[in-house]
């Protein structure tokens, strides 16, 4: 019972209003509103990817540490810490240079190395494990700067959103970040859990069409600019 709890209280608040911490007419009104934004719709989905690709493969470092190379459970938990200060000087060095290679060039540049390590540990992995384990832990660094970077951007486009644009992409990244996971296992029973990652890949695909719908895949460094679109 403990899924359904929390699933259904979130059903129930689906056409409450959202409260306005600031006064503003402008800002929009209930949650329906903003699950109809197609801008909105897209870069949820792009937060899923991201969330599958960072929680699919950090959440089984430990296990990959432990079963793969033999390492013990302090190890495990070693490999998961590098992995998370992988994630938090991304972030720092993306709030540092965003501004000088652009966003569009930061984004398309780490959904391509996410999904570089992800292959590398689906295919290097089985044969050579602390390969493998190592490609595990600089997913972290790759993709960490990519949610907070997704948030900003979005919060420039949809002003009137508020909170309640955050709220409702930072469930669609946190599911991402259930269903890989609970994915990897189940195709791990099966299959080793190295090659079982490579279902990650479809995620990472995932980011790239939405990059490229929106116009913000790209190789050359520029400074995009976030049109207020409500």
């Amino acid at each position: 019972m403990a899924t359904p709890a929390p699933m259904a209280t979130a059903l129930a608040g689906i056409g409450a209003p959202a409260p306005r911490l600031v006064p503003d007419p402008d800002r929009a009104g209930s949650i329906v509103f903003w699950l109809r934004n197609a801008d909105l719709q897209r870069w949820a989905v792009f937060l899923f990817g991201i969330g599958a690709m960072g929680a699919g493969v950090g959440q089984w470092l430990p296990a990959l540490a432990r079963d793969s190379c033999g390492l013990g459970s302090a190890a495990g938990g070693w490999v998961m810490a590098l992995s998370l200060a992988g994630v938090g000087a991304a972030r720092l060095t993306a709030g540092r240079w965003i501004q000088r290679v652009g966003l569009g060039w930061m984004m398309t540049v780490s959904v391509f190395l996410t999904a570089g390590l992800i292959l590398l540990i689906a295919l290097i992995g089985p044969i050579w494990p602390v390969g493998g384990l190592m490609a595990g832990i600089l997913v972290g660094a790759a993709s960490g700067a990519l949610w907070p970077s997704v948030l900003g951007y979005v919060a420039q486009r949809l002003p009137a959103g508020g909170g309640i644009v955050f709220g409702l992409l930072s469930a669609a990244g946190n599911t991402g970040c259930f269903v890989a996971p609970w994915a990897i296992g189940a195709l791990a029973d099966f299959l080793r859990l190295e090659s079982a990652m490579a279902v990650l890949l479809l995620a990472a695909g995932l980011c790239w069409r939405i990059l490229r719908a929106t116009g913000l895949a790209t190789f050359h460094t520029r400074i995009p600019t976030a049109s207020r679109i409500v």
